[in-house]
């Protein structure tokens, strides 16, 4: 209904982000949805598109906190296409893209004590799920935004993230089906186990 308006993604999960985990409990569960419907899709145009372009960190910027006022994308945002549906709608789907700004949306609002639950989340829920290198790359997305919060507020969960993500890795690396972004992977991991490096010390 929403679309990719993210002025209204960004409203509606602030608002969200307010309410007891059962309001937004459903979220996560339509993550995993979309994420499950992904093991059954083809991974090849993964090929046709160039996420280097638009590489995992480069999300942190699209949901700003209201206090910095910034434009997500100009002066008319509601009319000026943002990365969720450039890229994301013809990479994940639509549903599943728009799923994916209503989740970077929700956790960058979110408290400390609610971004923990994204940590629980991922170890608990997503690690487990992950078998293809498109399910890989839709669970980079989500989390490469909230790697400054991370590593601002609770450092040490950084590490518990990696090690999430190596099993991930591991896991699609033993079906053989990385193949098509190897470096961009391989260049997301090397700057996460810079910053787990970085919290070590």
């Amino acid at each position: 209904i929403i679309g990719f308006n993210m002025s209204v993604i960004n409203a509606a999960c602030l608002l969200l982000s307010a309410l007891p985990e059962s309001y937004w409990r459903v979220m996560n569960d339509q993550f995993m949805s979309d994420l499950q419907d992904m093991a059954s899709t083809d991974s090849e145009d993964l090929a046709s598109l160039d996420l280097h372009e638009f590489p995992p960190f480069s999300l942190e910027d699209l949901v700003s906190p209201p206090a910095k006022k910034q434009r997500l994308h100009g002066e008319d945002d509601a009319q000026t296409p943002s990365v969720f549906d450039q890229l994301f709608g013809k990479l994940f789907g639509e549903a599943a893209a728009r799923t994916l700004a209503l989740a970077t949306s929700f956790w960058h609002h979110s408290s400390i004590g609610q971004l923990l639950c994204l940590v629980s989340f991922i170890k608990d829920s997503v690690q487990s799920s992950v078998r293809t290198e498109k399910q890989l790359m839709y669970v980079f997305h989500l989390i490469a935004p909230m790697l400054a919060r991370f590593h601002s507020e609770r450092p040490s969960c950084i590490l518990e993230i990696v090690l999430a993500l190596y099993n991930m890795l591991r896991t699609v690396d033993s079906t053989g089906d990385v193949s098509q972004h190897v470096d961009l992977i391989c260049d997301f991991l090397y700057d996460l186990v810079s910053q787990t490096v970085e919290c070590a010390w």
